[in-house]
């Protein structure tokens, strides 16, 4: 209902604001952005990332429950369903992670984090994407231009991401957004 809607919305905001708070504690303490990583933070963000987007886009339905018509018909792409709450949460996170590569250069912290390359090669992660840069007029130009600067980042600390972008269809999915 309304009430539940209302109360997730909320929700999302604390949980944008603890991340934003967070972030700012790696910018300012080495400790903290050590810390991050030996807990697992990026996991953590990762999942919540994953999340909120199955929640903006469910998938199709599957096997029998089909809005697809007769066979070998596609079925057309579900509307995203998003809020302000929801918008913020993702741009807090993937702002969150970018800091949390950005400076991951000290040795202690780099240690404990996925290397640049896992972490882009992440079904989730290939996933956010690919969504953000096929739809950027859904999701808006400050999501979108972040995430091109996350991925500049990963790119710079690992150049082996060019050509895994390349194959992947990535890079065709980026250009496509200016189309």
């Amino acid at each position: 209902g309304t009430g539940s809607s209302y109360v997730g919305g909320l929700l999302r905001y604390v949980a944008a604001q603890a991340v934003t708070i967070l972030e700012g504690a790696m910018v300012t303490h080495g400790n903290a952005l050590s810390a991050f990583h030996e807990l697992s933070g990026v996991d953590v963000l990762v999942k919540r990332i994953d999340v909120e987007m199955k929640r903006m886009r469910p998938s199709p339905p599957t096997g029998g429950e089909t809005d697809a018509g007769a066979a070998g018909e596609s079925e057309p792409r579900r509307p995203l369903t998003t809020d302000a709450s929801s918008r913020i949460l993702l741009f807090s996170a993937a702002n969150c992670l970018t800091v949390a590569y950005h400076h991951s250069e000290a040795p202690a912290a780099a240690s404990a984090a996925p290397s640049a390359g896992e972490l882009i090669r992440r079904p989730e992660m290939e996933g956010l994407l690919r969504e953000v840069f096929g739809n950027m007029p859904e999701y808006g130009g400050a999501l979108g231009s972040l995430l091109c600067t996350f991925v500049s980042h990963l790119m710079n600390q690992d150049p082996q991401i060019v050509h895994w972008a390349h194959r992947s269809g990535l890079a065709s999915c980026f250009l496509g957004m200016f189309a």
